[in-house]
């Protein structure tokens, strides 16, 4: 039937059972619910009878097939896409349904209501008397007997922010809980019956407290709820609850940073009240210190595992907090050349904490880089960190004295450490001290042995930071390490490059980005190098330093990240790198986009689907008639390979006429249909293949529904 006429068919049983029928196997029906909103707006009493017989029939049927589910989603997408009347008279329907004495009419209208109500956008508002109507019926069925109800019922209520949610929370079936941990607000009442889910019974009720104890602001959770947090968290056996805890100490860490976190939110004058556990004895303050250094233990497994926090210092940072407890307990800190004298001997983790301490004590000052003299370079590094920190005025001069100490050939070594910790800072040394040490490793350039050909090459990128004005005559090294070298050379140099131009706010030249191009061909046999190039490439574009839309037509570097994404392999980190490329690129480059999937089209991957899935509907938010667009550039393909059958198989040519199923017709319907039918019919034959002539028939046949 075509609706794009005035004359609308008056709405009958078996009219609505049969669209309810055929939206079972469509994917596009949006003539089905214009042709039941026009039905409602011009006869709401007829519709309001034919609604009451039919749709609860529908609901009642015990089956839990897709066919089932597609007819609600239907419904459901009616009640959504409306966004009139017909909205709140399906929600005004079901909320009366939700009482109806077979559960499952109770469950699917609770449903209902739900994806509804978190379908709507957030300056959607009800009308006052079918929103108290609607949260009436979902605050009842909180108490409903069906646990699938009661969940359900938790989901709706997301948007009322009732305060009877809280109860839910001791429900006894864990489902109920986690739907209450999805949608409870945030305040006052709920903050406590939230964090004492962590001591749950059951893994997925902890696991999801959790995650909803992250969207309490910190400083919201008292010192004492902390700290029961982290008891039971440091009992938790299920890796699965552990790993939800582990994300939570990573994101606080990673707000707050490590000093704040334990000044502010583990205080030395403040010891909470700890639940007793068992086999623990002694005062509270032995207690509290106890566990405290347990959370430090913890703190730095997850932040040095290898998905840990990303941090501008060394994480063992945070083991100082033990020393401070410890300290405050006794007294005052130690003198700062007591502390010194305790380093040798000592591990490497120790060392890092003692220097920290002292970096904090009060007396004397003495070298510390006499101390560190001969241990790794690790500890040295350290060192150097609290050098510029006690000495922000005078540690270059220190520095070049100590060169005196230290033998020509592990000066290098000695600098890359103090580089580093310049960086850190922001300090600029002297060009001329760069220079001097910098042309002294240069014939290490030329070594048969790669590994000084990697640290030189190190050595070069962090001297162009520590003084980026002068660095443009070392950038050269760094492009010819990229370009020649062997593959670890050459992530050496892109690293230090990539640094560069991230930090001196120069955007990357197009000669270079040439170089990335070829870095990115040359690499895509080498999955963990090619991730490693791909990272660079894609900070380097986030950060707005590389300028992929200023490229010749060729689009180089665009076409090669494209042509890498419909190769990778699904659910992998290269995928999901350049995934995020893809999206980026396309929002903010829209006519490029546009021959970007010219490119994909005419590479007829088995992505191209998934592409369309994604990029149409995002291109279609700047031009309205992007799938015009699209839909000629494949049915003038479609016509051109059908007949290529050497060049293009069967399934090159089903993976084409999928796209059609993913473009929106909507407002061009009519030109669409009829144009495309005639010309998928004239070249249905040309391929004596019959699962290709299967595919063109069912894309025929979803143009022939459109406007019926």
């Amino acid at each position: 039937m075509d609706t794009s006429d005035n004359e609308i068919r008056i709405l009958s049983k078996e009219r609505l059972q049969s669209i309810l029928t055929k939206v079972q196997a469509l994917d596009h029906y949006k003539h089905y619910i214009n042709e039941l909103i026009s039905n409602f707006e011009k006869n709401n009493e007829n519709f309001d009878e034919v609604y009451k017989a039919v749709v609860p029939q529908l609901l009642k049927l015990k089956l839990k097939t897709k066919s089932v589910l597609k007819a609600i989603d239907f419904l459901i997408d009616v009640a959504v896409k409306s966004e009139n009347e017909l909205t709140e008279y399906i929600l005004d329907i079901h909320s009366d349904l939700t009482y109806a004495s077979e559960p499952l009419i109770r469950q699917r209208s609770v449903y209902i209501i739900m994806r509804i109500l978190n379908s709507m956008p957030d300056n959607y508002t009800l009308t006052e008397d079918i929103y108290k109507k609607i949260n009436k019926s979902l605050v009842e069925r909180l108490q409903d007997t069906q646990s699938n109800v009661r969940t359900y019922a938790v989901l709706a209520l997301k948007r009322f922010e009732t305060s009877q949610l809280v109860n839910c929370l001791l429900d006894p079936r864990a489902q109920v809980v986690v739907a209450t941990l999805q949608s409870i607000a945030i305040n006052s009442e709920t903050i406590i019956p939230i964090i004492r889910l962590v001591g749950d019974s059951r893994s997925i009720v902890r696991e999801y407290a959790y995650q909803t104890i992250k969207n309490i602001p910190i400083e919201h959770i008292t010192h004492t709820s902390l700290c029961y947090i982290f008891i039971h968290a440091l009992t938790e056996e299920r890796s699965t609850v552990k790993k939800q805890f582990e994300e939570l100490v990573k994101y606080w860490i990673e707000t707050i940073g490590f000093e704040e976190y334990f000044e502010k939110y583990f205080p030395l004058d403040k010891i909470p009240q700890l639940p007793p556990q068992e086999g623990e004895s002694g005062t509270d303050m032995e207690r509290y210190i106890l566990l405290s250094k347990k959370i430090v233990e913890e703190i730095i497994r997850i932040t040095q595992s290898p998905a840990g926090v990303t941090l501008d210092v060394s994480p063992t940072l945070v083991i100082l907090r033990c020393y401070v407890l410890i300290s405050h307990c006794e007294g005052d800190y130690p003198d700062g050349q007591e502390v010194l004298n305790c380093i040798n001997g000592k591990s490497e983790l120790e060392q890092i904490a003692l220097m920290k301490l002292y970096s904090k004590c009060n007396g004397g000052k003495c070298n510390i880089l006499e101390v560190v003299r001969g241990h790794s370079q690790v500890v040295v590094e350290e060192a150097f960190r609290v050098l510029i920190k006690m000495e922000p005025n005078d540690h270059f001069g220190i520095i070049v004295n100590e060169m005196h100490n230290i033998t020509e050939d592990d000066q290098p070594l000695f600098l890359k450490g103090y580089y580093k910790s310049c960086i850190e800072v922001n300090y600029i040394l002297p060009s001329e001290f760069l220079e001097y040490h910098l042309r002294q490793t240069f014939k290490n350039l030329q070594s048969p042995n790669e590994e000084k050909r990697m640290f030189t090459m190190e050595f070069v990128g962090l001297t162009v930071l520590v003084n980026k004005e002068k660095a443009q005559q070392f950038i050269p090294v760094l492009i010819a390490g990229l370009s020649k070298d062997t593959t670890p050379v050459r992530l050496v140099a892109l690293k230090g490059l990539t640094d560069y131009y991230l930090l001196s706010g120069i955007n990357v030249p197009e000669t270079l980005r040439d170089i990335y191009n070829d870095a990115l061909l040359s690499l895509s046999e080498d999955l963990e190098a090619l991730i490693i190039v791909l990272q660079g490439v894609i900070r380097l574009y986030l950060n707005d330093r590389l300028h992929i839309s200023e490229e010749s037509s060729e689009l180089c570097l665009a076409k090669t990240m494209m042509s890498l994404f419909i190769r990778s392999i699904p659910e992998t980190q290269l995928r999901s790198l350049l995934f995020t490329f893809f999206l980026c690129y396309s929002q903010s480059h829209f006519e490029d986009s546009k021959k970007l999937y010219e490119l994909c089209l005419d590479e007829a991957g088995p992505e191209l689907e998934k592409i369309t899935e994604v990029f149409i509907p995002m291109l279609s938010q700047y031009d309205k008639e992007i799938n015009t667009t699209i839909m000629e550039m494949c049915m003038h393909r479609l016509m051109s390979w059908i007949k290529a059958e050497d060049n293009y198989s069967d399934e090159m040519i089903i993976n084409l006429t999928s796209v059609f199923y993913k473009l929106d017709y909507t407002n061009n319907t009519t030109d669409i249909r009829d144009i495309s039918i005639q010309r998928l019919k004239s070249i249905q034959s040309e391929r004596n293949s019959n699962e290709v002539n299967v595919a063109i028939k069912s894309l025929i046949e979803a143009f022939e529904e459109l406007n019926n």
